[in-house]
């Protein structure tokens, strides 16, 4: 069975594979200020963030994970979105924000 896909499907699709591939940010970072670590039990994905903070912004971030091409994705395209950003800011963003 061949699944038809949209272009802004197919474009969502490849971007995420992209980021599973070649991970942004995926190190640890020699210093920083925040840690924060999750997973999930159910499925096995676990996600590690190191953010380091200088005067109320995001001066650089990075992550450590294993899991699904979905979670390990969303916390390169997170990575992405929020570093060099104010704190203030990133208090704002909502879902939609991170996926555009």
């Amino acid at each position: 069975m061949t699944e038809n896909y949209s272009e802004d499907e197919e474009m969502y699709k490849e971007n995420i594979i992209d980021h599973f591939k070649h991970p942004h940010n995926k190190n640890i970072l020699k210093h920083f200020t925040h840690s924060a670590h999750d997973s999930n039990p159910l499925c096995g994905d676990e996600i590690i963030i190191y953010v380091n903070v200088k005067d109320n912004m995001v001066e650089d971030i990075s992550f450590q994970g294993t899991g699904c091409a979905i979670s390990q994705s969303a916390a390169s395209m997170l990575t992405d979105n929020i570093k060099t950003k104010k704190i203030s800011e990133i208090k704002k963003l909502n879902l939609m924000n991170v996926q555009n």
